[in-house]
């Protein structure tokens, strides 16, 4: 081989080195935002699990508080009713 023909050679290696080194340079970028979009992935789990937790706190207290005010209604109603009863029976003439 002549020495023109090596000279093309090496430059054709070199070039594709090059490239290479770029691709290289390129998928570590790319690993980089992978890593931290999966980060964050983690932490919108984790916050969507918190979430959830609480929106179950939240129901079992509504629940609660449900049945609670259910039953002073009803208390309510009822003192409400006898007072009418009371107040006719006392006014009957």
């Amino acid at each position: 081989m002549s020495t023109g023909e090596q000279d093309r050679r090496l430059e054709r290696v070199e070039m594709k080195i090059d490239r290479l080194s770029e691709t290289l340079v390129t998928m570590a970028r790319v690993e980089e935002r992978l890593t931290t979009v999966l980060k964050q992935q983690e932490r919108f789990i984790a916050r969507l699990d918190n979430m959830e937790r609480r929106m179950e706190d939240v129901e079992i207290e509504i629940n609660i508080n449900k049945k609670f005010v259910g039953g002073a209604e009803r208390l309510t109603w009822v003192i409400i009713t006898a007072s009418i009863a009371a107040a006719f029976y006392f006014l009957r003439v």
